[in-house]
């Protein structure tokens, strides 16, 4: 097993992979971001006419102690300027660093060799059989945003490592 990870690390995330709305209309709307600020419930009449999906989610209920401030559009883009001074959410602040620390499991191999008291039986001296697999999970707190290791830029434009698997069978006569 080969094991890769950093053990400290802080983010503070600058684009719309983890902002969405917040940072650009048309991204998409993630779950995450349904944890927004909400001062007061839907009255009788606005919940029936609101869907149910809606209210399953629980957006028509009031939801004071929020991860993020009320839902508007553009708060946290870089360009979010007026008199001067920069406002938003794209201004580094303590409560949206987040830990970066990982740990990877990049390569593990698994394998076994049949004793040869089965295999002699069949005219097979030697049989086994192997499973291996590259970059088959993570251990991280930013991971149901962007992988990890693609941080290095500040952004995390890049593609995540595929994940690969193989099955294999060695067969000596």
């Amino acid at each position: 097993m080969f094991l890769q990870g950093v053990g400290k690390m802080d983010y503070y995330p600058q684009h719309y992979l983890f902002w969405g709305l917040y940072q650009q209309p048309y991204a998409n709307m993630y779950p995450w971001l349904l944890d927004f600020y909400r001062p007061e419930a839907a009255s009788a009449e606005e919940r029936a006419g609101y869907p149910k999906a809606y209210i399953d989610a629980g957006l028509a209920d009031a939801n004071l102690n929020s991860y993020y401030p009320v839902l508007q559009s553009w708060l946290a883009d870089n360009n979010y300027h007026e008199g001067g001074k920069d406002y938003g959410l794209d201004m580094a602040q303590t409560k949206y660093l987040l830990n970066a620390a990982y740990l990877r499991v990049k390569n593990i191999t698994v394998g076994y060799t049949l004793p040869q008291q089965f295999t002699k039986k069949i005219g097979i001296d030697r049989l086994r059989l192997f499973f291996t697999g590259d970059n088959i999970t993570e251990f991280s707190k930013i991971k149901k945003y962007l992988d990890p290791e693609s941080i290095v830029d500040g952004y995390g434009w890049a593609y995540p490592y595929q994940r690969k698997y193989s099955l294999g069978l060695n067969v000596t006569f």
